[in-house]
């Protein structure tokens, strides 16, 4: 069950290892900072476009890229830490010495590479209007002035505007394909769409049970940031995404695999998940990994009053994974094996439970993670964790809680361009795993269960070793004269 469950929660997981090194750092309080206000701007183009993290943590990178760069101009830094990709960084003395002689020209350089930068970037997304309306607002309270305007006024502003042209187009050819929307450049999905609007007792079983299934929605779809988009079925996101040039991964480390036609880079390969028919003891645990799905998805009911304790002295410190896969995640109680923490490091005192009724916490879990309307999506989030942790009263701002304070400005500048090109590098490891092994989706593998029947009781009709695990209260066999006998349209 551990490398079927490993499918479910790698992209989080993945997102949250990586990310935790880099939040490890000092915290503190936030300042006024220009860079701060265009990280805000950037994540609200993301809140405003369509639900798809890989790209947006790719934007993120970029963007804190360049933000970096102009903030390394202002203290007399070289440039040579930019990609060399960016042949056409612009090179202007006057604009160089504006911004280093006058904190304002240097919010000119900010405002006008964050305007440019996310007008090219998300000037076709679905909330444009939203996101532009956005911009203005922050560009004049960043300036004092319209970017028409400032523009034909401050070399500073021309600068900043030029540096996010270079980059925009200094990553056209860098494997995401940008210029086709970022369309799947080799990928073809292998099973037919399931159409989830007919009822899951009449869907015919899925031809390869292992791979991934495309959704039809009947001719409209509104994806997880409240947009419709008319299109019936929604294709796979980012299945090339291992070929996408990354910040600190090396290429030469990726393991380069074949399958369809087409070939894979795969970051930090976990290996194979369990199939369906491998055997008949990881044929068990396909199985009861997704069911495993389905009894989760009952608590988040607070109707069975059940409380839990979410308090740190209950949750978190995983220190090593069990031998037994059984006792990694809490199947009838939810939860993992974290053992919590005894006592707070700062007061020194044992932390106050804090019970809360399971099904709440398991909603807002899940309804964060989703990525509901207005969300900055799983790379997002983490900048928003961030710029948190710098609000707080006791944040130190020396870098690496070495030296010297740092001024808002500087320090976010670094923390955002470590942050932002972790995440698309957690990206490119999350989703070249999950394009070249394409497996299936837990809606897929459940309906297939069901289609087949249930695989526990083997003396009765309905019995299929393919079929579903009898769990109580959440698969069972219905006889007729049950109350559900009559609601099943396929009986």
């Amino acid at each position: 069950m551990q490398r079927t469950l490993f499918n479910f929660h790698f992209r989080m997981s993945t997102f949250m290892w990586i990310a935790i090194a880099v939040l490890t750092t000092n915290i503190a309080h936030a300042q006024e900072s220009v860079v701060r206000d265009w990280n805000e701007a950037m994540l609200n183009a993301i809140r405003n476009d369509l639900a798809r993290p890989n790209v947006h943590a790719r934007n993120l990178y970029h963007f804190t890229e360049g933000i970096y760069h102009l903030q390394l101009s202002t203290e007399g830094g070289a440039m040579g830490t930019m990609l060399s990709e960016v042949e056409n960084w612009p090179d202007n003395p006057e604009a160089l010495i504006a911004i280093q002689n006058d904190e304002t020209n240097f919010d000119h350089a900010v405002a006008a590479f964050g305007y440019r930068f996310i007008q090219l970037r998300y000037a076709q997304s679905p909330g444009w209007s939203f996101t532009l309306s956005d911009l203005v607002s922050a560009f004049i309270g960043s300036t004092n002035s319209t970017p028409s305007a400032l523009l034909n006024s401050s070399p500073a502003a021309a600068w900043g505007w030029a540096c996010a042209e270079a980059i925009d187009s200094a990553y056209q050819l860098d494997g995401s394909n940008q210029i086709n929307n970022y369309d799947n450049t080799c990928y073809q999905a292998v099973n037919d769409p399931l159409d989830v609007t007919e009822d899951a007792t009449c869907t015919d079983p899925v031809e390869f049970p292992n791979r991934w299934q495309p959704l039809s929605f009947g001719g409209s779809f509104v994806d997880q940031s409240g947009n419709e988009t008319f299109e019936d079925v929604i294709p796979f996101s980012g299945a090339n995404w291992g070929n996408v040039m990354p910040f600190a991964l090396d290429p030469a480390n990726a393991t380069y695999a074949e399958r369809d036609g087409c070939t894979y880079p795969v970051y930090l390969d976990p290996g194979p998940p369990v199939l369906l028919g491998e055997s008949s003891e990881t044929q068990y645990e396909w199985q009861a990994g997704f069911a495993h799905v389905a009894v989760w998805q009952t608590h988040l009911s607070i109707n069975d009053s059940v409380v839990i304790d979410i308090s740190p002295r209950a949750c978190g410190n995983i220190n090593a994974y069990p031998s037994n896969p059984d006792y990694l995640y809490g199947i009838e109680e939810g939860g993992d094996f974290g053992t919590g923490y005894a006592l707070n490091p700062v007061t020194g005192m044992p932390y106050p439970a804090q019970e809360v009724l399971r099904g709440d916490y398991t909603r807002v879990l899940a309804e964060f993670w989703a990525d509901g309307p207005d969300s900055e999506t799983p790379p997002g989030h983490w900048f928003t964790i961030l710029n948190g942790v710098t609000e707080h009263p006791q944040f130190d701002w020396k870098w690496e809680g070495k030296g010297e304070s740092l001024p808002p400005n500087a320090y976010l500048a670094r923390a955002y361009r470590l942050l932002g090109g972790t995440m698309h590098d957690a990206a490119i490891a999350a989703w070249s795993v999950k394009g070249y092994y394409d497996f299936v989706r837990p809606i897929t593998a459940i309906r297939y269960m069901l289609s087949k029947g249930q695989s526990t009781l083997p003396g009765v009709p309905s019995y299929d070793s393919e079929g579903v695990p009898l769990i109580e209260g959440v698969f069972e066999l219905v006889a007729e004269g049950d109350p559900i006998w009559k609601l099943n349209p396929m009986r």
